[in-house]
């Protein structure tokens, strides 16, 4: 049995008899079908990770979770005790929320490049994988966006939509790029992400932003309180839009010490819909808040 597939299944089965969660509510907040919520059930109860109490394959700080959820609005929270339990769970929770044939945005981070690697192999035929932003300067080999779109799709076995551009641009040269016929069919993809992969970066990694950033999703950049103090991206930045990742279901993968501030800025910006994070950072994106 696959740890994908395990954990799934003990989330929904914790939703369902733990916390008296309707069937209904739970496939509303996960995005997914009441039919997928009751065949998750059962095979909960069959494999045996339902008995007595829920067996998680991976050690989750329920309340903690809970908490952020409710606290940030948020679709659903994973909570991990250990850090480096992050991109394991989060690459769990990829393979159940994209939907069949569906579409994946993709942004970059050295996370991220780990949740690859936890991916299961050939998820589905017909997935679309999209690179979500242009190319970021100085990056780790291996964490940028188009080597990470590629891994990724090469490892679902879906197809690379990639961006030959960079992230930011002049208002002139990105005006050009976004209408060049190399360029535009992916940007054109922009707008029927189903769901976007994204790490929470940490304010210092982002060429030339704002003294008062503490961090930035793609090349959103917030303050601490997660208010947009990027002016003028928008009119340079080749990568979706604040308003395109509003409409679309948005899954954050960020943790670590150095990530506090960040990722406390993300949830206040309102961008995630889902984080997976660990208890060090929920713990202090907790406090001090009601």
């Amino acid at each position: 049995m696959s740890v994908s597939g395990e954990v799934a299944k003990a989330h929904v089965a914790r939703l369902y008899f733990e916390h008296d969660v309707t069937k209904r509510e739970i496939a509303q907040r996960l995005g997914i079908s009441r039919f997928k919520v009751a065949r998750l059930l059962d095979q909960a109860r069959s494999e045996g990770i339902v008995r007595v109490e829920i067996h998680d394959p991976v050690e989750v700080e329920d309340e903690l979770s809970r908490a952020l959820e409710e606290r940030y609005g948020l679709d659903f929270a994973v909570v991990v005790t250990d850090e480096l339990a992050i991109p394991g769970a989060a690459a769990a929770w990829l393979a159940e929320l994209l939907p069949e044939r569906g579409t994946l945005g993709v942004a970059w981070g050295a996370t991220l490049q780990h949740v690859a690697a936890e991916l299961p192999e050939r998820l589905g035929a017909g997935i679309d994988v999209v690179q979500v932003c242009g190319a970021v300067p100085g990056l780790e080999p291996g964490t940028g966006p188009t080597e990470l779109a590629l891994h990724i799709a090469e490892r679902l076995g879906g197809r690379l939509h990639a961006l030959p551009a960079p992230a930011m641009a002049s208002r002139r040269a990105r005006d050009e790029l976004m209408a060049n016929e190399v360029v535009r069919p992916t940007v054109e993809l922009f707008d029927r992400i189903d769901l976007a992969l994204v790490g929470v970066g940490a304010a210092e990694r982002l060429t030339g932003a704002p003294a008062e950033a503490v961090g930035h999703v793609l090349v959103h950049a917030f303050d601490a309180g997660g208010r947009f103090v990027d002016t003028d991206a928008a009119d340079r930045a080749i990568s979706m839009t604040r308003d395109q990742l509003a409409a679309t279901r948005v899954l954050a993968a960020a943790g670590g010490r150095s990530k506090h501030a960040a990722v406390r800025g993300a949830l206040c910006s309102g961008l995630l819909d889902a984080l997976v994070t660990d208890a060090a950072t929920a713990r202090h994106a907790l406090r001090g808040t009601k």
